[in-house]
């Protein structure tokens, strides 16, 4: 398989590109991203690394909804994404409202990425 047109995203400018995307085969763009794990506390007001995770899900939104109306807008994403959104994806749905990775908040923005580009779930499909 041939790999082009390599790209590097740096969305909060802080150096970490936790975001890299190829071409492959028929001009498909395969996106890899590592959403931040965002730390113990699911709390921005209290927890830097919150705040960092939530604001990454939010530029992750925009940049995918960008690319929405792009020619080239046929993707694949997979990566460490590091949330869980489904209440099927957690052993108890209501015990993990208020544990990193499956909050309200994560939810919500990450739901707010997929919709952003229309993406579809291939493993639950």
């Amino acid at each position: 398989m041939s790999l082009a047109n390599r790209q590097a995203h740096d969305w909060q400018a802080n150096g970490e590109a936790r975001h890299v995307g190829v071409e492959i085969a028929g001009g498909v763009r395969l996106e890899n991203v590592y959403v931040p794990a965002g730390g113990d506390v699911p709390d921005p007001a209290l927890n830097p690394k919150f705040r960092h995770k939530l604001d990454f899900l939010e530029a992750m939104e925009a940049w995918f909804a960008r690319m929405r109306g792009k020619r080239s807008n046929r993707m694949i994403l997979v990566g460490d994404l590091n949330v869980a959104p489904l209440e099927t994806d957690v052993w108890s749905h209501k015990q993990l409202l208020k544990v990193v990775s499956h909050t309200p908040a994560e939810v919500e923005r990450f739901l707010r990425v997929q919709a952003a580009h229309d993406f579809i779930d291939v493993m639950r499909r």
